[in-house]
């Protein structure tokens, strides 16, 4: 993690926990592919603390799941999934019906 005060020195992170007054949180994709999540933090002597994270992994991840949710959803046959507490985490729509 890279923690940069704009206003004064570069701090480390562990300085900056107390004080935070107000936060941003963005998600973008770019033109390479990669999807990033900044988050933004204004200091109490006007700096700003960014965070900038390369998410596209986890994107990736999130759209492979839900191409599963969807397949699933459109299967012929009744699908239900259950956790290990017998609770229903997902049915597909010829469950619901």
């Amino acid at each position: 993690m890279i923690c940069i005060a704009t206003r004064k020195a570069l701090v480390p992170c562990s300085r900056l926990t107390t004080g935070v007054v107000s936060f941003s949180i963005a998600s973008a994709k770019v033109s390479s592919g990669n999807s990033s999540l900044a988050i933004s933090k204004r200091l109490p002597d006007g700096g700003t603390l960014q965070t900038v994270t390369n998410i596209t992994e986890i994107k990736q991840r999130e759209n492979q799941f839900k191409q599963l949710v969807e397949a699933i959803d459109f299967l012929p046959n009744s699908v239900m999934l259950w956790d290990k507490k017998h609770k229903l985490v997902m049915a597909n729509k010829i469950a619901k019906e």
